[in-house]
């Protein structure tokens, strides 16, 4: 059987290949491969001149990907009908349709499907609304509100949605038919939580592209600096990109206490990483269920973040912070570090609930989805 998976992903083209920095590549479609005998992913391009080492290839063995333009773009506008033509050939030839929202392509996609009567099964990842609301635009802000509709409608009639949090997806775009909640984060195995110690300096780690807005460094920089100011001996490193922008733009910034690390290419790298770390950060303004949270707690690390998205489902109340807030979170940064029994009991209570995110534990939830969505075709 032949399957048409469509997200707005950017793939980046170099030579004729197609890679990802490890949220579709090659790896993740074998998981479909399980079910199906070959894939035609379907998504946006980037060329790039070269290749980073935290690009993995896409296509491989039964898997072919192919591109369309930005169609949030007014070029992508402008050729919305021949994409519209060619997400409906592409669908003529293919068996089931996976589209992962939000995106426009999977939302065009999952229209044109059951215009032809071909079976589309819906992966909800995140919230449509936040990821436009935060990305500065003024137009992207009001398009939010009309994205955050098509994304519930889209839900409301499919057949089939699968949900990467427990609740919070699932209230915000409810469907009339046959759902399952299990998140697409895997890891190998979870550490025991770590013990405090008494230290000179404590680091502390967020993962996140630095330069990106809603990932929130400017909030972890504000608090950190207020427990600096107060006498407390703590080093930020943030791991995802070189923070070049992010630098520009803040100039205060650019100091030896606060650290960017660019982007590692493997996972043991990022575990070890993770390794170094005395509490972790997610200070995002938007997510939808973080791998990098999950993995940081996976390391017995004691973590804290925003009460944003899935997260919730995550970390304990009395650990989170809203969006932005470096006071509240400068105030939890400070309990960790100071008091022994916090610190330990986070990390603990952090490394338990990493444990449902094995992949021992995910890998057989999401299989009972899928097999009981193939076996309707």
């Amino acid at each position: 059987m032949k399957l048409l998976f469509c997200h707005d992903h950017f793939f980046k083209v170099y030579k004729g290949d197609f890679y990802s920095q490890g949220k579709l590549d090659y790896s993740k479609f074998e998981f479909y491969l399980n079910y199906f005998d070959s894939i035609h992913a379907i998504g946006r391009e980037h060329n790039v001149n070269e290749l980073s080492p935290s690009l993995f290839k896409s296509n491989g063995k039964n898997v072919v990907v192919s591109t369309l333009p930005n169609l949030s773009s007014l070029k992508g506008l402008l050729n919305r009908a021949r994409a519209k033509n060619k997400i409906a050939n592409l669908i003529d030839n293919t068996d089931a349709v996976i589209v992962r929202l939000p995106s426009e392509i999977g939302l065009i996609a999952q229209k044109i499907a059951l215009q032809k009567n071909k079976p589309v099964l819906v992966e909800v990842v995140a919230s449509a609304k936040d990821c436009l609301w935060y990305s500065g635009s003024v137009l992207k802000k009001l398009y939010s509100f009309i994205l955050e509709k098509r994304v519930a409608n889209a839900c409301k009639h499919a057949s089939d949605v699968i949900y990467v949090t427990d609740g919070y997806l699932q209230k915000k775009y409810p469907t009339d038919y046959n759902s399952y909640a299990a998140s697409d984060v895997e890891i190998d195995y979870v550490l025991e939580g770590k013990n405090w110690t008494d230290k000179n300096k404590y680091i502390i780690g967020m993962i996140g592209n630095p330069d990106l807005k809603i990932k929130g460094a400017i909030t972890l920089y504000n608090a950190v600096n207020m427990l600096r100011k107060k006498g407390v001996n703590a080093e930020v490193r943030i791991l995802g990109g070189d923070g070049c922008l992010f630098k520009g733009k803040y100039p205060q910034t650019d100091i030896e206490w606060f650290t960017f690390d660019g982007v590692l290419s493997t996972r043991n790298d990022v575990l070890n990483w993770l390794g170094k770390v005395d509490i972790y950060v997610q200070p995002s303004l938007t997510e939808g269920l973080p791998r990098s949270l999950i993995e940081a707690m996976s390391c017995g690390i004691p973590c804290t973040a925003t009460n944003v998205g899935g997260i919730p489902e995550l970390i304990s109340d009395e650990y989170l912070f809203t969006p932005n807030s470096d006071v509240a979170l400068a105030q939890i940064l400070e309990k960790l570090i100071l008091s022994e029994a916090a610190y330990n009991e986070q990390s603990h209570s952090c490394s338990k609930q990493a444990s449902n995110y094995t992949k021992a534990v995910l890998i057989k939830k999401r299989s009972q989805f899928y097999q009981s969505f193939v076996g309707k075709l």
